[in-house]
Formats: C-alpha cells, sequence, structure tokens
C-alpha cells in the first residue's frame, strides 16, 4: 500500500510529519538531521515494499551528486535513533537492491497530530524554514506552547546578539577544523602548525554538545572560500575553521576565519601575533579566542599544557608529525625525537607514550624474540607515562594496544581504551582502536558505534577508514565496503598502500578476476616478487572462487616459503588453506600462528574464510587458548 497521498503517519511508538518534516517519540519531538527524516518519509510511504538505493538517493538527494555511502551513514544513524528508544528491526536491508521499512504504518488525520514547522529545536543549520502564521495556528496540543515560546526566546536572541537568523556563531553546534596552513616559514614551523591543529582540535572538542571534525586531507586550491565551504557541506557540519600561520624574525602571526557552510558567509575573523618562543601562550589564544566566537566558553582548566618545556615540547611534536604518518622509515627518527623530549623533561608523559607507540608499531613488522622485546618496552613506557599522568589518554591507548594485540588480555584492553576515552572522548586514535577490539571480540555493532565515532571526529583520516574497511568486512556489510575502500584509497598518498583496500572490496564484492589481475599486475611492477602475503593470499582464494584452484598453486607455494620464518605468512597461508577445504593444515598453520604469538590471529573469532573450522575441536580449543571462546 502507498502512504504518498497521507502525511501524517504513525507507526509503534513514533510518528511523522511528512509535510513539516517533524519526527516525534512518544510525545516528545526527535530533532533529526533534515536528510534523514527525507529518508524516512520515502521509507514509509512504500509500506512493506522494498525501497532502491538509487531511488532513495534521487529522491533525497535529487540533482546533488553524492557517494552510496552517504545513504548507508543515514540509515545507519536512523537505525541507531530507534535504537535508542529500545526499537530494533525498523528498516531491513535487502541485499544488492535496496532497504524495506518493516513495521505498519498508520495514517492520521490533521486533528489527531501536531504540525509543526522546523525551528529552533532542530541543531542543524539547513533548511530550516520560518512557521508562517496559519502553520502555527493549527497547533493542537500543548507542544504549541513550547513552540511559540521557542520561537519568541529565538527572536529576542537573535535580535541581541545581531544576526538576523541562523548562521550566526550562537547557533554553530558543529565545525570542521582544517590542519594549520603555513605561509612562511622553516620546517619547525610546519611541525609547530601540527601541534597547533592538535591543540584546536583537543580543546574545541572538550566543549560539551560540540562536534569538532578535524579535516586532514590537503585541499586543492588552500585558502579557497568556495572549496572550504563545499568540504563543510560533505562532512556535514555548520561552520569551518581556516588556520593560516606565518613565522618570520621571531614572531609568529596566525589568521583565523569562521566560515559558516549555510550560505559561505564569514562569520569571524581573528589575527594574533605572538612571540615565536611561546607556542603554548599562542595555543591557549586561539582555543579562547575561537571558542569566544562560538559563544562558548572553555574552562581554563582544561588548557593544561603536557610540559612547560618548549624545547621537550617541539621535539615531542616533530615525534608526534612523523608517527603520525605511519611509515616504518620514519619510525627511527620519531624515537629520536620522542626520547629527545624525555631528556629535556623526564616528567613528560605525552613523550613516554610517544616512545611506546613506535616500539608498538615497530613490533608489528617484526617476528620472534624481538618483537617480543619491543612489546615489552612498549608496555614498560605506557606503564611510565600513567605513573607520571594516570588521566593521559595517550597511555592508557598505547598500553590497551599491547594487551590486544600481543598479550591477548582483552578484558584489561578494553579497561584502559575505556579509561582513554573518558579521559579524552575526542581522541581519535582511542576510539579507532578500541573499535578493533571490539571486533576481535565479535562484538561488530559496537565496534562500529566507536568507528563511526572516529570517522565523525576525523572524516578523512584515510587510517580510521582502513580501519573502518577491515571492520565493515568482518560484519559482512558489503553496503558500505566499496565506498569506504575508495575514499581511503583517495587519501593514500603512496602508490605501493594503495591498492591493498580496494583488493579487499573487490573480492568480498565477488569481483574475483578483477583481483588476480590487479595482484599479478603489481607483481610485475614489483619485478615479479611477490612481496604481499595479504595479495598473494586474495589472488589464491579468488583463482579457487573462479573454478581455477591449478592456477594459485605459485601464489601457495610463495606462502609456503614465506610462512617457514614469518608468521603473518603462515596466518595468510591458513586463511588459504581453510578455503581450499584443507582444514587440517589449515588448523596447524593456526597452531603455529598461536606458538609465535602472531599479531593476525586477533581475527581468529570473526575471520569469515574459518568458518568451516568452527565445529572443529582443535578449532574451538585454539579459540579457548586465546580467551576468545
Amino acid at each position: 500500500m502507498s502512504l504518498k497521498n497521507n502525511d501524517l503517519r504513525r507507526f509503534g511508538r513514533f510518528r511523522l510529519d511528512a509535510v513539516s518534516k517533524v519526527f516525534w517519540a512518544d510525545e516528545k519531538l526527535v530533532p533529526l538531521p533534515p536528510k534523514e527524516v527525507e529518508i524516512l518519509c520515502v521509507l514509509t510511504e512504500s509500506g512493506n515494499e522494498v525501497v532502491s538505493k538509487r531511488l532513495l538517493m534521487d529522491r533525497v538527494w535529487q540533482d546533488a551528486f553524492v557517494e552510496e555511502s552517504n545513504l548507508s551513514q543515514h540509515i545507519y544513524r536512523l537505525r541507531r535513533t530507534f535504537e535508542e528508544f529500545g526499537e530494533s528491526g525498523f528498516i531491513q536491508t535487502v541485499p544488492r537492491r535496496g532497504y524495506r521499512f518493516t513495521v505498519p504504518v498508520e495514517t492520521e488525520t490533521p486533528a489527531d497530530i501536531v504540525i509543526e514547522r522546523r525551528s529552533v529545536s532542530s541543531t542543524l543549520v539547513e533548511e530550516v524554514e520560518t512557521p508562517t502564521i496559519s502553520s502555527l495556528a493549527i497547533f493542537s496540543r500543548p507542544y504549541a506552547v513550547a513552540a511559540v515560546g521557542l520561537l519568541l526566546v529565538f527572536a529576542i536572541g537573535a535580535a541581541f546578539i545581531g544576526y538576523n537568523g541562523f548562521g550566526s556563531p550562537a547557533s554553530i553546534s558543529s565545525i570542521a577544523v582544517f590542519p594549520v596552513r603555513v605561509i612562511a616559514g622553516d620546517e619547525a614551523t610546519g611541525i609547530r602548525a601540527h601541534g597547533l591543529t592538535e591543540s584546536l582540535v583537543t580543546h574545541l572538542g572538550s566543549i560539551e554538545g560540540f562536534r569538532v571534525s578535524f579535516y586532514e586531507a590537503e585541499l586543492k586550491q588552500p585558502g579557497s572560500q568556495i572549496e572550504l565551504v563545499a568540504t563543510g557541506r560533505e562532512l556535514g557540519v555548520d561552520a569551518v575553521l581556516e588556520s593560516v600561520l606565518q613565522q618570520d624574525a621571531g614572531e609568529m602571526r596566525m589568521w583565523l576565519r569562521l566560515l559558516s557552510v549555510n550560505d559561505g558567509r564569514q562569520l569571524w575573523s581573528k589575527t594574533i601575533i605572538e612571540d615565536a618562543r611561546n607556542v603554548f601562550r599562542l595555543q591557549d589564544q586561539i582555543s579562547h579566542e575561537t571558542a569566544m566566537a562560538l559563544f562558548r566558553n572553555l574552562d581554563p582548566k582544561a588548557l593544561k599544557h603536557p610540559t612547560e618545556n618548549s624545547e621537550a615540547f617541539e621535539a615531542y611534536l616533530r615525534g608526534r608529525y612523523l608517527l603520525d604518518k605511519r611509515r616504518s622509515e620514519l619510525y627511527e627518527q620519531a624515537l629520536v625525537d620522542f626520547r629527545r623530549a624525555v631528556e629535556l623533561d623526564p616528567r613528560f608523559a605525552a613523550a613516554y607514550s610517544g616512545i611506546a607507540d613506535v616500539y608498538a608499531l615497530q613490533a608489528n613488522l617484526k617476528t620472534g624474540v624481538l618483537r617480543d622485546e619491543l612489546y615489552r618496552a612498549s608496555k614498560e613506557y605506557s606503564l611510565k607515562a600513567l605513573e607520571i599522568d594516570p588521566n593521559s589518554a595517550n597511555a592508557h591507548t598505547s598500553l590497551a594496544w599491547v594487551k590486544r594485540t600481543h598479550e591477548w588480555d582483552w578484558e584489561a584492553a578494553e579497561k584502559h581504551f575505556r579509561l582513554a576515552i573518558d579521559a579524552d572522548p575526542n581522541y581519535v586514535t582511542a576510539r579507532q582502536w578500541y573499535a578493533l577490539l571490539l571486533t576481535s571480540l565479535g562484538r561488530l555493532d559496537e565496534a562500529v558505534i566507536q568507528i563511526e565515532k572516529a570517522r565523525e571526529l576525523e572524516p578523512l583520516s584515510r587510517s580510521v577508514l582502513t580501519n573502518y574497511v577491515s571492520i565493515a568486512q568482518y560484519r559482512g556489510d558489503l553496503d558500505r565496503l566499496t565506498s569506504l575502500a575508495q575514499k581511503a584509497e583517495s587519501l593514500e598518498d603512496d602508490p605501493a598502500r594503495q591498492w591493498r583496500v580496494r583488493m579487499l572490496a573487490l573480492y568480498r564484492n565477488g569481483q574475483f578476476a578483477e583481483v588476480v589481475e590487479m595482484f599479478r599486475q603489481r607483481t610485475a611492477e614489483n619485478g615479479g616478487k611477490m612481496t604481499s602475503d595479504y595479495g598473494a593470499m586474495l589472488a589464491a582464494m579468488s583463482l579457487k572462487k573462479l573454478g581455477r584452484p591449478n592456477e594459485a598453486a605459485p601464489f601457495v607455494e610463495n606462502l609456503m616459503k614465506r610462512a617457514a620464518d614469518r608468521p603473518e605468512a603462515a596466518y595468510r597461508l591458513a586463511v588459504v588453506e581453510a578455503e581450499f577445504g584443507n582444514y587440517k593444515r589449515a588448523m596447524d598453520l593456526l597452531e603455529h600462528c598461536l606458538r609465535e604469538r602472531d599479531d593476525r590471529m586477533v581475527w581468529l573469532k570473526v575471520e569469515p574464510e574459518f568458518a568451516g573450522l568452527r565445529s572443529f575441536p582443535r578449532f574451538t580449543e585454539l579459540l579457548a587458548k586465546m580467551r576468545l571462546a
């Protein structure tokens, strides 16, 4: 049954006004984002019929070009909204077709429901309509009094502030922060800019009820107001903050400007000049001035500096700048900088945490005794950081990573991830690594919540997107896997690493011939050497899926040779053997990986290719030994 001509709809505890785009749970107004209300309108008007993704995107976004991932994210958030009210299963995904609204929808007459235009009760800036006299006249319930009161408050507030409508700083509840751009200065200036950006995101993110997103990718046209605003719209925020740093003759000069995403207007701008030796004062001024521009105040206690030694802080910033690039060839230099920071200030907790992170990332690339020693050192430095600062989000996260990846102490890992998030809810690394822990434990819905929060904080972070790809594949969420992989790949500037997430997405979506061709091309570019165990695994399994298992022999043989002294290759080979139905060999390899404590074993419980092993007592025993049963 079509409900297209029925504008007032009821389903379960909920009501929807499809004309005014208003949504209630019981008698409570729920401020959904406009696009989510529109999606709900389309789904509920189609009865129990499947609505294709293309139809939804055409109806909701009309002539605008958007990626399919935008639709998936809004559907996910709609489901979360229902779950917050104790309901689930309202929106069903129909693989490769679209979505179905599963709950019966009833229609109501106008006398039964309040009709209300969107007003200041909505937290978003775009698409706000001003109520007309006729729309206010038909209020039939007590919400009318509250709605009129809100409108009056809004009108008085707008007049007092001096702005006529939305788009003023007072209405901003979400902001995208762009990396501080350097127009004059040396390498040290660039590193300072990196630290100033991190500080700004952290301090603004400490404001309760205020969402801060960090855009880490480079703009095509730095300084372009059009591109800044367009990117802000893509990120779904109310405003964007641009900042430019210039250093010359011992002086730092910082320009800031705040732009409305709604209409592109410049809402605020500020120039700050400070002595180059006092980066802390510059940090504080930037945070305070920006917060004041948003008509909010930061607690001065939140501006605690990790060290009072400016030289130690500079060394720490250099180390973190290099480490954040996630390039193994830069790890040693990052380690030198973190150690220098500790020498200058032995009570600098964040610097100890930086050392711990370097050792943990290096350990993931090593085998045997050396790997164990690196993890041990990582743990020691994490504990040292916590001894100095028990509330260090960085240190709790560093320790949790070792507990999960190497010690397989899941309970302790979760404890420290939670402590890290409590200490700093906007620490993206804690969010995304916690999501990986939850995935290892098979708590995949919880993992999505954490990785979504990480992505909300840093929507275009390559590492967040890459980790999201892993979670999506283990969850079997093929709807978003391809779009996530494409986005992650677009943010990768190293050609040698671009192909991996794309190959995974192709494999999970059944494009096996493309997987084989991609790996063969990559091998040819590498002089015929198969240096990627991951790629060889996917190529071998793809050939089996294509009914050409004999052609997989070179890839399997390569994995067998490398498995002798590389536990990672042994794990990848175990996946291949399980896919080929060689369960005994797969189990032998997994037991070898257990003895070697290979990092990949954290995926044992959720690896899709191990489905055929789960009824084997040896596999059950393996899960028990890892405390994953």
